[in-house]
């Protein structure tokens, strides 16, 4: 079998954030349409990178950055722990209109979803407006999109990719992990902790710290904060350029339009809820356990493979004040861990008892689902229509 041959426009947003993966994908960068499968059924960590591309026989490099849940985004913020439908979304917040507005985003960028499939340095609106008219020539599609928006749709040239946003938005709200035994916790079922997880509870709020940035309902004040956790990018792929081009992340900074100069290394603050489920950790991955982040964060993030304090300084940053060595012992690391533990909780059904963490075992476009195996006949597809072999 190829294992390039998924190479195309069969991405999903589910091969990234899979249901079994809580949502993300298990891997230190994300794949993307650059993932070679060498089984058709493999996803998250099985997928290898780069992968060639069908179109064009080029390789599809690696994303720069960790790929982040969509577990609970229904409640991100923005700058305040308060949920808002206008939230920030990625982990540098470029996106400022929340999730309807970060659903167009993916299918532009060549190491996530497009690919070589809009032919050689595609505009962004040209490869939305390719994605809408395929919605448009696919009958089911028009006749869901006209279910699911009522009166405001008519013929098949009204689907825009506003809809398209508010379509995949409406999903991922739903996508939610009420009552964990923390929640039950807090609102008053004390018995509910072991003693190591209650223990893990007070230093989580006291000498760890870790309050001072994840509090309120989602354990996260959507701010952004300089941590200075090292990228540790050579560890996965030599000489690879990150997200800055450098070879690093500045995180907040814009270096395209020249925004938020002032916040250097600066990465949206994280939910913890689910956290167990989402390893590895921080925007590139470089941690692979739950202790680990806690030793990045007892060490004060002043160890040899961190960003040290010149070079946070000479970018103009500074760590936030939190992020200093806390002298905990390896027991109340445990405790702590114990605790973050407690925010796990399965998704909520969809309406009607829906369960939204199935994979459906078709689309109305005809490709696969992701982790489906390749059924006889045709398909895959390349874009002349001919069976990719």
């Amino acid at each position: 079998m190829d294992p390039y041959r998924f190479r195309a426009n069969d991405v999903a947003c589910g091969t990234c954030h899979f249901p079994s993966l809580a949502f993300a994908d298990g891997r230190r960068l994300g794949a993307g349409v650059a993932g070679a499968q060498f089984r058709d059924t493999d996803l998250g960590p099985e997928r290898v990178v780069p992968g060639r591309s069908i179109v064009t026989g080029l390789d599809v490099g690696t994303e720069p950055r960790n790929t982040p849940t969509i577990l609970n985004t229904a409640f991100n913020g923005r700058d305040t722990p308060q949920p808002t439908t206008e939230s920030f979304q990625f982990l540098d917040g470029r996106v400022t209109g929340g999730l309807e507005e970060q659903a167009g985003k993916p299918i532009t960028s060549r190491d996530e979803m497009a690919g070589d499939a809009y032919g050689p340095d595609p505009s962004p609106e040209e490869i939305q407006d390719s994605v809408v008219n395929r919605i448009r020539a696919i009958p089911e599609y028009v006749e869901r999109f006209k279910q699911a928006f009522g009166g405001e749709l008519g013929e098949a040239d009204g689907i825009s990719l506003d809809h398209v946003g508010r379509a995949l938005a409406a999903f991922e709200r739903e996508l939610i992990t009420p009552n964990s035994r923390y929640d039950r916790f807090v609102g008053g079922d004390f018995n509910l902790f072991s003693e190591q997880e209650r223990e893990g509870f007070k230093l989580f709020f006291g000498k760890g710290l870790c309050g001072d940035c994840h509090s309120g309902p989602m354990l996260s004040d959507f701010t952004f904060e300089v941590l200075g956790v090292g990228d540790d990018y050579e560890s996965i792929i030599p000489g690879f350029a990150g997200k800055n081009g450098e070879g690093g992340d500045f995180g907040r900074f814009h270096a395209d339009t020249l925004e938020f100069a002032d916040q250097k290394y600066a990465f949206r603050v994280l939910t913890i809820r689910n956290v167990e489920l989402t390893a590895p950790f921080f925007h590139s991955g470089s941690a692979g356990t739950l202790h680990e982040v806690l030793e990045f964060y007892n060490r004060g993030g002043l160890g040899p493979d961190d960003i040290s304090d010149a070079e946070l300084a000479a970018a103009g940053a500074s760590r936030h004040p939190s992020i200093r060595p806390l002298g905990l012992t390896p027991a109340e690391i445990d405790a702590i861990v114990a605790f973050m533990k407690t925010t796990t909780a399965p998704v909520q059904s969809g309406p009607l008892g829906v369960d939204l963490t199935a994979v459906p075992e078709r689309v109305p476009s005809g490709l696969l689902p992701p982790g489906a195996a390749t059924p006889e006949g045709p398909g895959p597809y390349l874009l002349s229509g001919e069976r990719s072999k």
